[in-house]
């Protein structure tokens, strides 16, 4: 057999691949190139990410610290002024010079100070946290959280530090630049100083900032003029007395600036908290721009206010609540009771809000009558308001109709119209009557004569002013044989429908007026 006759699945490979394989075939899979190379970005995504967090962490951190707060502010004052109080008023340019030079030098030094902190956490916490993270997620993870929070607190103080040191460094030289620039023009103008203030000042110009000058400074001079007291109890007592004044005015200065700083810091909490101070103006009803509700308080705090306001604006408004408190009811002991009757009421205001401030003499007249047995088809929106007067209204006053009508189940009942003459208060009594069924039996007018308890007592006279009509309400019962959900009267129970108040003041009928009557017109107790 020679070469040519082996057969492949004869070989040992072949045989050992079969052993290795149940197919017999090798095939390479991309899968795990894939998942290193995954793992590889995993790991990159997850350090670019931590460094990002870590920038946004020392930059909140750095603006806290850099924040302008009075405290910071005051402790900058102190700064200014204790530099100022000991500065050498009588240094030579070369050792302002080195005095700046020194300062630069110093900014330097806590420059590489904040440099070697960074690299010193890069290497030592930073490194060593990715290194866990290629070999366990979890715990990578957790350590690069921890360092960071530690590194970003460390290097936000730092750098703080830094740019306070860099600011108070140039104001220093741009404070030393002005004067040296000051000095020089002064200097260089010493002949007029000397015509204005004499010789010696023109040689104390001269030798001003010369190398042979003694220094001077207001700390320097106070001390020697402190010196110089002869007493040495005086003397004392001058030198402690002055150091605990400066001494204490800047303690008592940080304690009311920390004061002013927490009062601020609790009133930005606040208004982060419950939101800014607002005032709002609301008006509940757009039919009535007049009447409006103020309310004021921080966002949060008005916002469920002024949704529990328009709630109850809604729940009583056209509601008759409390007008019937202190009220006669004559149908509780009348004969029988009326089985639908209208109430009207009018204001000496055309719209609202009704209130006195707005009434033309200041004060708030209202009037309000019951109809008696009205007429279901009378029980419209535009006749009722045209029997009130329309928009226009009518004279009200000391004019007093009264009159008794026969209702058909021949019970008998009373009406009073108050009118500004017997003719207005006759004419608006026969416009009412003209809604019911009952016939007319008898019409009276008279006048109520200021005199008397009239004469004493303002509120019983009635002044003739122009009243408007505002709004009216139905009232629909009937007799029931059972007690369940009724009245109880002397002359058995009844069951009662009320409308809610219904607007006369709009000039056209408001919408949703029809099924509001119907619904105050249907059968008490029936099903809707």
């Amino acid at each position: 057999m020679g070469i040519a006759d082996i057969a492949k699945s004869a070989l040992e490979s072949r045989a050992i691949r079969r052993t290795i394989v149940s197919t017999g075939v090798r095939v390479i899979k991309s899968q795990d190139i894939q998942q290193s190379t995954q793992q590889n970005y995993n790991i990159v995504s997850a350090i670019f990410n931590w460094g990002k967090r870590l920038v946004g962490f020392i930059v909140t951190n750095l603006s806290s610290a850099l924040a302008w707060t009075v405290s910071a502010i005051w402790g900058t004052f102190v700064s200014l002024s204790q530099f100022v109080w000991h500065f050498n008023w009588n240094a030579t340019d070369e050792q302002l010079d080195q005095q700046v030079r020194t300062t630069w030098n110093q900014i330097a030094g806590q420059t590489g100070g904040v440099v070697g902190q960074f690299l010193g956490w890069l290497a030592c916490g930073v490194i060593p946290g990715a290194i866990i993270f290629t070999f366990n997620e979890v715990a990578g993870a957790f350590v690069l959280k921890r360092v960071g929070e530690e590194m970003a607190e460390e290097l936000a103080g730092s750098i703080a530090s830094l740019i306070r040191s860099t600011f108070r460094a140039g104001a220093t030289t741009l404070f030393v630049w002005g004067f040296k620039n000051a000095r020089k023009l002064i200097r260089n103008n010493s002949p007029l100083v000397g015509q204005i203030f004499g010789d010696r000042a023109q040689q104390a110009v001269q030798a001003w900032g010369t190398a042979n000058a003694k220094p001077w400074s207001f700390a320097k001079a106070t001390e020697e003029r402190i010196e110089a007291i002869p007493n040495e109890a005086l003397r004392n007592f001058t030198e402690q007395m002055l150091e605990e004044f400066f001494e204490s005015c800047v303690e008592a200065g940080y304690v009311v600036a920390n004061a002013v700083d927490s009062l601020i810091a609790a009133q930005k909490f606040k208004t982060d908290v419950l939101g800014k101070q607002r005032i709002v103006e609301i008006t509940p009803n757009r039919d009535i721009p007049n009447e409006r509700i103020i309310l004021a308080g921080n966002e949060k705090v008005l916002k469920p206010q002024i949704v529990s306001t328009l709630s109850h604006y809604q729940l009583i408004d056209n509601k008759d609540i409390g007008n019937d408190l202190g009220g006669f009811r004559t149908e509780l002991i009348g004969s029988n009771p009326i089985s639908l009757q209208i109430k009207i009421r009018w204001y000496s205001i055309a719209k609202p809000p009704y209130k006195d401030r707005y009434a033309p003499n200041g004060v708030l007249t209202k009037a309000e009558y019951t109809i008696p047995c009205v007429k279901r088809s009378a029980v419209d929106w535009e006749k009722i308001k045209l029997a009130a007067g329309g928009n226009n209204g009518y004279n009200w006053g000391r004019f007093k109709a009264t009159c008794k009508l026969k209702a058909p189940n021949d019970a008998i009942h009373c009406m009073i119209v108050y009118g500004g003459s017997d003719q207005e208060a006759e004419e608006r009594l026969r416009a009412l009557i003209a809604l019911t069924e009952c016939e007319l039996l008898t019409l009276n007018t008279a006048e109520e004569k200021k005199v008397g308890r009239r004469a004493t007592n303002v509120a019983l006279y009635k002044d003739t002013v122009r009243i408007y009509p505002a709004w009216f309400s139905i009232i629909n019962q009937q007799k029931v044989l059972f007690e369940e959900n009724s009245i109880k009267g002397l002359r058995g129970n009844y069951q009662r429908n009320n409308s809610p108040k219904i607007r006369l003041f709009t000039d056209t009928k408001p919408s949703g007026i029809d099924e509001l009557i119907a619904e105050a017109l249907r059968t008490p107790g029936s099903a809707p």
